[in-house]
């Protein structure tokens, strides 16, 4: 990525917190979504 330039990551519940989930902040076999933005390379 270069400064700038945007990203969608979607985690499946394999990779992120599975059947434990956390606490009551993500449940269970969720599906993770993050959107991300390059704003500084060093």
């Amino acid at each position: 990525m270069r400064v700038g330039d945007k990203r969608r990551l979607i985690i499946p519940p394999s990779l992120g917190y599975s059947e434990e989930g956390l606490m009551e902040s993500v449940p269970k076999n969720a599906w993770l979504v993050y959107e991300v933005e390059a704003v500084k390379v060093r």
